[in-house]
C-alpha cells in the first residue's frame, strides 16, 4: 500500500492504493469503514468499493461506452450512481448485494451529473439547446422537476438542497425550497463558473482566479481567498468542525471560517467528501496515470 501523509485537522491524509490506471471524479462515504469511487479507466466507466480495507473493483450492469458522473450513499447497502450513455441518462441502485438500474420517466436526451438524498441534476438538450435539469426519485423511477436556468444553462453539483453550475459564461445557484426550485445566483460578473458545492459553500473559478462562496442570511458572499489558493477548484466538502476543505489541480486546502492553511502538491483532487457521522474525510482524483483516493480515516487493523 502506498502512503502520502499531509497534515490535517483530526489527523493525515494517507493515500490508499486503488491499484487502478485511470482517474476517479467522485466518492462518497456513508459511515466509518464504507466508500464508493468512480471515474473511468482506460476509456470505460470504473466504479470501486471500499470495505475497510481495500479498494474493489465492482462491476454493475452498464454500457461500454457510459460515463459515470456522481455517486451518493446513505448506507453500505444504500448507494445510486448517475451518468449517461451517449444522450440517455443512467442511474443504478445498490441494495448490499446488487446494482439494479433505475429508470427515467423521460429517459431522452439527458446529461446527469451529480446525485444527492433523491436528486439528479445535470443538463437536458432539445430545440433550445442546453439547459438545466433535475430528475427527483419518486418510488424507483427519477422524474423531471423543473430547475430555473434558460439556454445555455447546466448543473454539476448538488448538495443539501442546494445545486450549482453555469449559465452561458456565468455562475449558477438554485436552492429547493421545498416545493420548488428558486434560483439565488449572486452578481458575479461574466467568465465565472461554479464547479461544488457543500451545505453553504460552494467553489469554482472567476476570471482565472478561484472562487469561494458562502451562503449568509439567504445570500451568497465571496469568501476571501490567498492569491496562492490554486485557481480552478473542483470540490469542496465540509471538514466535520465548522470549516471546509476546498481542492483542485494542486491538492487539499483548509478554510477554518476565518484563515485558509495550504498543503503541498498531491496529483489532481477532483472530490471530496465527509464520511457521515465522522470527522473523517476521503478525496478521489487522480496523479501519475492512477486512480488516486486520500483519506484522514486511521489505518485499519
Amino acid at each position: 500500500m502506498i502512503a502520502t501523509l499531509l497534515v490535517a485537522p483530526g489527523g493525515d491524509w494517507r493515500e490508499p492504493d486503488t491499484g487502478v490506471p485511470g482517474e476517479l471524479t467522485e466518492i462518497t462515504s456513508p459511515g466509518y469503514g464504507t466508500a464508493y469511487a468512480l471515474g473511468t479507466s482506460a476509456a470505460k466507466p470504473l466504479l470501486l468499493t471500499w470495505a475497510g480495507h481495500q479498494w474493489k473493483r465492482a462491476a454493475p450492469p452498464l454500457p461500454e461506452n457510459a460515463l459515470l458522473t456522481g455517486v451518493s450513499a446513505a448506507a453500505p447497502d444504500d448507494a445510486d450512481v448517475t451518468g449517461f450513455s451517449g444522450q440517455t441518462p443512467l442511474a443504478l441502485h445498490w441494495d448490499g448485494a446488487s446494482w439494479t438500474p433505475r429508470p427515467f420517466a423521460e429517459p431522452l436526451p439527458g446529461f446527469p451529473r451529480a446525485i444527492d438524498a433523491g436528486w439528479i441534476v445535470g443538463s437536458t438538450s432539445g430545440f433550445a439547446g442546453t439547459q438545466a435539469a433535475a430528475w427527483r426519485r419518486t418510488g424507483g423511477t427519477w422524474t423531471p422537476v423543473t430547475v430555473p436556468g434558460g439556454p445555455g444553462s447546466g448543473l454539476v453539483a448538488i448538495d443539501g438542497g442546494n445545486a450549482v453550475g453555469t449559465r452561458l459564461d456565468h455562475a449558477l445557484i438554485v436552492r429547493w425550497d421545498g416545493t420548488r426550485w428558486i434560483e439565488e445566483t449572486p452578481d458575479l460578473g461574466p467568465d465565472a463558473e461554479l464547479t461544488d458545492v457543500a451545505g453553504d459553500y460552494a467553489v469554482g473559478t472567476r476570471r482565472k482566479a478561484p472562487l469561494v462562496l458562502h451562503r449568509e442570511n439567504g445570500t451568497w458572499k465571496p469568501v476571501t481567498a490567498p492569491k496562492t489558493l490554486s485557481a480552478g477548484l473542483t470540490s469542496v466538502a465540509p471538514d466535520g468542525s465548522g470549516g471546509i476543505w476546498a481542492a483542485g489541480r494542486a491538492g487539499f486546502h483548509h478554510y477554518d471560517g476565518t484563515a485558509w492553511t495550504l498543503s503541498p502538491e498531491r496529483g489532481t483532487v477532483r472530490a471530496l467528501a465527509l464520511t457521515r457521522g465522522t470527522s473523517f474525510l476521503w478525496a478521489a482524483g487522480g496523479k501519475d496515470g492512477r486512480a488516486v483516493t486520500w483519506t484522514t480515516a486511521p489505518r485499519p487493523r
